[in-house]
Formats: structure tokens, sequence, C-alpha cells
């Protein structure tokens, strides 16, 4: 069974829901269960070549959600949809010595990779592979973190119950969702130049998986309330990113970084891929005053916690 609760939810099935539509809304969650892991598994080695530069970008927001989320010596965490490692291996340390921290991930090669960057730490970080929808613990952990992985969750209501069993009753959460589209220009001046060379490129639908899904005030903090969830609260957090790359540098990493953008520029042959690359650098120029990337973002911190 690929989603853990499948039973508890048949067990309440209201009188008017026929057993086709619970069997059809059953495979779509399956199907794009294993489309995301597909996806991901296709990004992971892009994402292992490019992690030094997601940890100095991302930083400033993994920096934001544990001075949140304030784990403490001797608790135990859970970090899912973990990518590389970011932030559980910091975690690691706020917990050390005696703490522990499970990561969990789509896919074991992202997690790998978190592992070997947590090097001397590994002893207090376990991998495991595990969907946010199936979660192979319960009522264990003091706190969960979850840094940008809530926006691409198959099945969200039944992904944030999962996690909410797995806290310890009082248990704590944060994560971590990009803000308001207008105020993170490092997806918009991508989307930006793509859309001035392909022009009639599709437009996400407001809630299937893409990075802005809970960008509107409130939308994720809704539904954990529908979902169990109590004390829950949201914080907007703006940021500065800053890398110290040049713009080209910015063009090969958001190009290596996505499957999707690499497999467009390809499409796009030699000529009209210098022509995107000027057309991007020409529009983040203005982020790179002394030949370093400080870029402004916004992202939302949603907490929350398991009733007692």
């Amino acid at each position: 069974m690929l989603f853990a609760g499948d039973d508890r939810t048949e067990a309440t099935i209201p009188p008017q829901v026929s057993p086709e539509s619970l069997a059809q809304a059953y495979v779509r969650r399956v199907t794009h269960a294993l489309e995301q892991r597909d996806r991901w598994r296709r990004a992971a080695p892009r994402w292992r070549i490019h992690q030094e530069f997601v940890r100095a970008l991302t930083a400033p927001v993994s920096e934001a959600l544990l001075a949140a989320a304030k784990p403490a010596p001797g608790e135990t965490w859970l970090d899912v949809a973990a990518g590389v490692g970011d932030p559980a291996v910091s975690v690691v340390d706020r917990v050390a010595p005696s703490g522990r921290v499970v990561m969990t991930d789509l896919v074991p090669d992202m997690l790998r990779a978190g592992r070997d960057k947590a090097g001397d730490r590994s002893g207090g970080l376990l991998p495991v592979a595990a969907a946010a929808e199936a979660l192979p613990v319960k009522s264990v952990f003091d706190g969960v973190t979850c840094r940008f992985g809530a926006m691409f969750f198959g099945d969200p209501p039944v992904a944030l119950s999962e996690i909410r069993g797995a806290l310890a009753p009082g248990g704590r959460v944060v994560f971590a969702v990009w803000g308001d589209r207008e105020q993170n220009p490092y997806f918009t001046e991508i989307d930006g130049a793509l859309r001035d060379v392909i022009p009639d490129l599709p437009v996400h639908e407001p809630d299937e998986p893409h990075v802005f899904r809970y960008s509107p005030s409130g939308k994720l903090s809704a539904l954990m309330e529908t979902t169990g969830w109590v004390d829950v609260d949201e914080l907007e957090t703006p940021l500065t990113m800053s890398v110290p790359i040049s713009a080209g540098e910015l063009w090969d990493h958001t190009v290596g970084l996505s499957v999707e953008v690499a497999g467009m520029v390809e499409e796009l042959g030699a000529d009209r891929a210098v022509e995107l690359k000027s057309i991007f650098e020409r529009r983040v120029a203005r982020y790179f005053p002394d030949g370093t990337m400080r870029m402004p973002a916004v992202v939302r911190l949603v907490l929350g916690r398991a009733p007692n």
C-alpha cells in the first residue's frame, strides 16, 4: 500500500460516496505518487551536483525555519521531504549529543547525499525512503520540519494527517513554503525569460504541485486546521539570498537543477538557447550589484502543534 491511513479513510466513508469514486481517487493518488517519485528520481543527480549552491541559496530559509522550530538537545525530530539533507543535518547539530533525526524523502539517492553531508554527525541521522503520505512511524517525534516539500505533496490532507500522526502529543511542526510569486524573483525571472521565448508556456493550476501552491496567505494554515492541527500560525518572512556567483553561473545552476527547464532549453536549439540565456542574464542583472547575487525572497513559515 503506497499510502498509510487508507483503511481509516474507508472506515468513515460517507454513504453518498460511491466505491467507484473512491477507487478513482485512489488511482489518481497512486499515479501522482509514482509521477512525483519519477520526477525527483530524475532530478536527484542534478541536486547532488548543485547541492552546495542549493545550501548557500536557501541558508537564510533554513536559519529562519530552525529559529521557529527550536529543536533542543535530546529531542527526536523528523525532516520530511529532506532532499539532499537540509535542514536535517542542521537539526542533528541542535539535538546533539543524545538526540536523533529521521529524514525522509521519496528518492534514496537524495537521502544518500544528505547522509554524506552529515559526515561524522551521521550517527544521529537516519535516512528513510518514504512518502509524506506514508510515514512509517507513529507518535514518536518531538518535532517535524519540512522545507519546500509541502507544495509537492501528492495528497496534502493525507500527508498533513500522517505528519501529525508521527508526532508525540503536543509535538510541533514548521513548514517553509514560498510566499507571493511577485516577491520571489528567483523563480519569476526564469519564468519570465522562458515566456519571452516560449509565449504559450502552460500556467500551473492553483492546486497542482508547484512552487507557489501555498503562496496565498492562509492557504496552508486553513488546510492544517481542517486536518486536526492546533495552534496554527503563519509568519511571513522576508529574506535576502546571497551567493557569491555571477549571473552566468546562476543560469548554469538554474538549468542544471531543473529537469523541466533543461528540457525546454534543449528543445529550443542552440541559437534560441543563447537568446534565452541572454534574456535571463539581462533580467537578473539588477540582483548582482557588486558581482555577488543578492536576491530578495519571501517565505511563509507555517507552524502548528499536534493535539495533546
